[in-house]
């Protein structure tokens, strides 16, 4: 026969705790699984109002945080430098982030994590060297680099080194570029690298060129005129 059991059964009851504050920050950068160029960015996170430092943890993506690779505590900002987390190897990582107030008594009182998010970490793109084509006594009309399969390349031209007001700005595809658009004269160039992952090089310290036919001697020198503008033919 089934057993019976009494109408009312006697009630257990235990206190539980629950942690909520601080309230842990919000994810500002990287976003969810984005790829990471190493020493190019670090993490961020919000500011909280009743925060006065923040913890910030890096783990292994398989890993649970009992043995995090970086554990930065008592940060006055909720920031993780570029090159703090470039002491990590490439691969992939989860990151969190908690708040930590200081309560009257001047105790430190940390609160919860922020749900981890994943990230991974990768070699960004170098910068390329670049070759300038032209004959003797003529501008360049080509400038090429080396170049990967999947890349894409950021060329900015200006008439100033500081590229304050740009006359070209535009993405390739192939790692060449014609002057051929340009009026004669004295451009600076500087260009970057997109990879396959969207990670970009750093750009490539300003190249001066210069664009047109001028007339020259027989052995390759330009002529100028009497206030020092090379002549050009026309």
């Amino acid at each position: 026969m089934p057993t019976a059991f009494p109408a009312h059964a006697a009630r257990s009851t235990h206190s539980l705790r629950v942690k909520a504050t601080p309230v842990p920050p919000l994810y500002e950068s990287p976003e969810p699984d984005a790829v990471v160029g190493l020493s190019q960015r670090g993490l961020e996170c919000t500011k909280v109002n009743q925060a006065s430092a923040y913890r910030i943890q890096v783990a292994p993506a398989d890993s649970d945080f009992a043995q995090p690779l970086i554990d930065a505590n008592l940060l006055q900002d909720c920031s993780l430098p570029a090159q703090t987390l470039a002491q990590l190897p490439v691969g992939d990582y989860l990151w969190r982030a908690a708040s930590i107030r200081t309560l009257a008594d001047g105790k430190l009182d940390p609160g919860p994590f922020a749900p981890a998010q994943r990230m991974k970490l990768a070699e960004a793109p170098r910068s390329p060297e670049l070759q300038l084509d032209g004959a003797a006594g003529e501008g360049s009309r080509n400038i090429r680099w080396a170049g990967e399969e999947g890349h894409r390349y950021h060329i900015v031209v200006a008439q100033d080194a500081g590229f304050a007001q740009p006359v070209v700005d535009t993405w390739l595809t192939e790692p060449q570029w014609a002057t051929q658009d340009l009026a004669p004269g004295h451009y600076y160039l500087q260009m970057q690298v997109e990879d396959r992952n969207g990670l970009r090089s750093n750009f490539t310290p300003a190249r001066q060129f210069q664009t047109g036919n001028w007339v020259t001697t027989g052995d390759g020198q330009t002529l100028s005129s009497g206030d020092g503008v090379r002549l050009m033919r026309q």
